[in-house]
């Protein structure tokens, strides 16, 4: 068993819990590329932070690893250059909202109850 084995193997047994069993038998059987793209949990499935957070170090501890070639074909740069286009088209949809709304705004009109409701929202944040 190499170092990064014996140090998830303690993460996972450390942990607990459904996941780290999951990673760790993932990790058991060599699945090198199943276990570094195991899906992020997702936050409105969790009851409590702490358990979310737990479970979130142990699927997001491999996820920006560069391991050598021969336990995984994980890409670490084209997965960075992914996720960086994919949130900046997620800004690209959020500036377009708020510039509407904006302008919305200028000309006290509203398309939709949901808009004022946004306009309003902001407005308390500010």
């Amino acid at each position: 068993m190499n170092q990064v084995q014996k140090f998830l193997t303690k993460l996972y047994r450390g942990a607990g819990g459904a996941r780290a069993r999951r990673c760790q038998s993932l990790l058991d059987r060599g699945l090198w590329d199943e276990l570094t793209k195991e899906p992020s949990p997702d936050p409105r499935k969790y009851r409590y932070a702490n358990v979310l957070k737990r479970d979130r170090i142990v699927v997001d501890i491999l996820r920006k690893c560069k391991l050598p070639g021969e336990l995984s074909s994980n890409d670490t740069r084209a997965e960075a250059v992914k996720t960086f286009y994919s949130c900046e088209a997620g800004c690209e949809s959020t500036n377009k909202r708020l510039n509407r709304l904006s302008n919305n705004a200028e000309n006290n009109y509203f398309a939709s109850r949901e808009d004022l409701a946004m306009w309003e929202f902001l407005l308390l944040i500010d």
